[in-house]
């Protein structure tokens, strides 16, 4: 039996534009570590360029570690990090981020003082009050982000740049 011209003609176009579809944008990853040493908030002053080019704005995520083994039980640091501002090319793609953190531990807040309950309301009031805390660890902390999206599988204009 043989095969229909536009039979032949409708699969080589479906292989076609599974073949540009594949090649032109995929599920991608990039990755972005910044080191930060202290508490307090803190901007990373130059950009962060990824290593594809993503076509829509890329979810971030994002993680750290403790350079060392200086962790004083009750101190952890607490983080907050994100993207403040993404570096876009001329086309609108995402290329790059420049990105900001809030580092505190407990060394930065007051504590607060219970007041037994008098007889006479049985209300325990509180009272806000500073109290000689040790200084905070001067931690450093290598910060890890995975920006994930739809990027083109071809080279960010930068590297190309970079390259020549």
């Amino acid at each position: 039996m043989s095969v229909q011209p536009g039979f032949q003609a409708a699969e080589r176009r479906r292989a076609e534009i599974a073949k540009v579809d594949e090649n032109s944008a995929r599920y991608a990853s990039a990755f972005v570590s910044y080191t930060t040493t202290g508490w307090g908030e803190k901007l990373c002053p130059e950009v962060k360029k990824f290593t594809t080019t993503f076509l829509e704005r890329p979810s971030v995520s994002h993680g750290l570690s403790v350079d060392g083994d200086a962790l004083i039980d009750g101190r952890y640091p607490r983080v907050t990090a994100g993207v403040h501002k993404w570096l876009q090319d001329e086309n609108g793609f995402y290329v790059g981020a420049w990105l900001f953190f809030v580092i505190e531990t407990v060394g930065l807040q007051d504590k607060q003082v219970y007041v037994m309950p008098t007889p006479a309301d049985g209300m325990i009031p509180t009272v806000k009050m500073a109290s000689p805390i040790p200084p905070d660890p001067n931690y450093t902390l290598i910060h890890d982000f995975t920006f994930t999206g739809v990027a083109m599988k071809s080279l960010p204009s930068h590297s190309l740049t970079e390259l020549l």
